[in-house]
């Protein structure tokens, strides 16, 4: 069995350099896909931002499928059929232990370089944590409901914090400075990313993102975040019944000079040029086709499984020997 993990560690170390360094070179050159909808555009975005994670692990797991195939349905055995010192990817015949030096210290340098990032991430989210709570602390209650609290600052702020009890904050000036309209599309808007859990999902792709050079995850970060005002946007023209009052709550926030903070999610994030001209443009019929070709690409790799055992083993049997 130590052969197996040996050969299991070795291949996916090779598969995540491959598509880590895919992903880097391709990725900024993604096209955008404005009239896609938002929820796609998030999905295709994180394909690219976890890539380097999930792609090794359904390409590791394909090069498995053809040996339990074979096991389980009694077509017989795909091992017997190699040479002897072919480092296979079987659970049923695990190879010998190799004993060299690659297969430990390539994976070795991976975890090492993979950690160190991570662990920048997990300060970063600390940082933050620590400011939504500081935040939180000296918030006071609201009549807007048991969600929402209010900060005495008397410049014009609306954000959502926190991971596991989201609350909305809005500071004295927003509710002295927006008109009753636009504060209720501001809740509905923030309410909108409590529903979808997304403060959840930033916490998980800023993690993720550190896995990636900076201004590659910055430009996928960016995407998401315009794809997820977007979505809020919509939802809250849904709640209203009328897009254009969204739209021209949009322009007065923009009028309003929020302050920014680097916590939490808020109104403001994101191009608001963007989201006015996405709320008043009639949707795609075809705006999902990027989830689909997405679906189509893994039931590829997915059918192609007889053709990646082959090269993950080979590969591995080259370098080993």
């Amino acid at each position: 069995m130590t052969g197996f993990v040996e050969a299991t560690l070795l291949a996916a170390a090779l598969l995540a350099a491959v598509v880590w360094l895919g992903v880097v070179v391709l990725a900024p050159k993604m096209p955008l896909f404005p009239a896609t909808s938002p929820l796609a555009r998030i999905i295709l975005a994180r394909a690219w931002l976890y890539a380097p994670v999930w792609v090794p692990t359904l390409v590791l797991f394909a090069t498995m499928v053809p040996g339990l195939t074979g096991a389980v349905m009694g077509k017989g055995d795909h091992c017997e059929f190699l040479m002897a010192h072919h480092h296979h990817l079987c659970l049923l015949h695990p190879p010998h232990s190799s004993n060299h030096l690659l297969t430990w210290m390539v994976p070795t340098l991976l975890g090492i370089w993979v950690v160190m990032p991570l662990a920048r991430g997990v300060r970063r989210a600390w940082q933050q944590w620590r400011l939504a709570h500081s935040l939180l602390s000296v918030s006071e209650k609201s009549q807007l409901g048991a969600d929402v609290r209010v900060l005495e600052d008397p410049t014009p702020l609306a954000v959502t914090v926190g991971w596991t009890k989201p609350t909305i904050l809005l500071s004295r000036g927003l509710l002295s400075s927006a008109s009753a309209q636009t504060l209720n599309v501001i809740l509905l808007h923030e309410r909108a990313h409590m529903y979808r859990h997304d403060i959840r999902w930033a916490m998980v792709d800023q993690f993720f993102a550190n896995l990636l050079p900076t201004k590659v995850a910055a430009s996928l970060l960016q995407q998401i975040g315009i794809a997820r005002e977007q979505a809020c946007d919509r939802a809250a023209a849904d709640r209203v019944g009328d897009a254009m009052v969204v739209a021209n709550a949009l322009l007065e926030v923009a009028r309003l000079r929020f302050l920014s903070l680097n916590t939490g999610l808020s109104i403001v994030s994101g191009s608001l040029e963007q989201r006015v001209r996405h709320l008043v443009q009639r949707p795609s019929r075809c705006a999902n086709w990027p989830i689909f070709m997405l679906f189509f690409l893994i039931v590829c790799v997915l059918a192609g499984a007889g053709v990646i055992h082959t090269l993950v083993e080979s590969a591995i049997t080259l370098l080993i020997h």
